[in-house]
């Protein structure tokens, strides 16, 4: 009974993470590189945010549910939100040296 309780919350937490998360990149990416197009630093720069943000979100996921002890469930919902929006960390690297935001035609 607990479960019917407990997994669509947490299904709802990390899909909103998820969909905050997409949603920045498909923006970051449409506008287009703002210092520079480089795809080398870009991927760095990517690499380097999930990396922080996986070390920073380290402490929120050591979180217990127990079915007697309900207490740090929104503990554990806030740290299923981070988890979905761990994409989000590749934002920045993507605004300033990635995208595009048009395609590039080869010209004939």
């Amino acid at each position: 009974m607990l479960a019917l309780i407990v997994i669509p919350l947490m299904l709802g937490a990390f899909g909103s993470g998820v969909v905050i998360s997409l949603f920045s990149l498909y923006l970051g990416w449409r506008t287009g590189p703002r210092i520079s197009k480089n795809n080398l630093i870009c991927f760095l720069g990517a690499a380097l945010g999930v990396f922080l943000w996986v070390t920073l979100l380290l402490p929120f996921t050591d979180t217990s549910l127990t079915a007697n002890n309900l207490d740090e469930l929104p503990i554990f919902l806030l740290s299923l939100v981070l988890i979905g929006a761990t994409p989000l960390a590749a934002f920045p690297a993507i605004l300033f040296y990635g995208g595009s935001g048009k395609k590039a035609r080869i010209p004939e």
